[in-house]
C-alpha cells in the first residue's frame, strides 16, 4: 500500500470514530488477510484522487466509458469521485446502493 495511505489510515482512525458516532456505517470494516474495506472519509477520497492522478491506466488506453481520467483539474477530480459513487451513495445505505460497477 502507498505510504501516504498508510499514514492516513492511522490518522483517520480518530476521524472515523467521530464520524461513526453520527453515521454508524463509518465504523463498518470488512477485513480479510489481504484487504480491508471501509466507507471512506473526505480525506480518504482526496488521497485516492492523488493516487489515481499518478496513473491508473496506460496513456494509449481508455478503460472508462466517460474519459474523466484524461481531463485537467478539476474535471479529473470530479470525474474520479463521480465514477466511484462514493459521495453519491453516502446518504443511501440501502442494499441496492452497494453495487459494482456503479449504475
Amino acid at each position: 500500500m502507498d505510504a501516504r495511505l498508510d499514514a492516513r489510515i492511522d490518522q483517520g482512525t480518530v476521524a472515523h470514530t467521530k464520524l461513526a458516532a453520527a453515521w454508524p456505517l463509518f465504523a463498518l470494516r470488512v477485513r480479510t488477510e489481504r484487504l480491508e474495506l471501509w466507507l471512506p472519509t473526505d480525506d480518504d477520497l482526496l488521497d485516492l484522487v492523488d493516487l489515481a492522478r499518478s496513473g491508473i491506466h496506460p496513456p494509449g488506453e481508455m478503460p472508462f466509458g466517460v474519459p474523466w481520467s484524461t481531463l485537467e483539474s478539476p474535471g479529473f477530480e470530479r470525474g474520479f469521485l463521480a465514477s466511484t459513487g462514493a459521495i453519491e451513495r453516502r446518504g443511501h445505505p440501502g442494499r441496492g446502493s452497494w453495487v459494482w460497477p456503479p449504475p
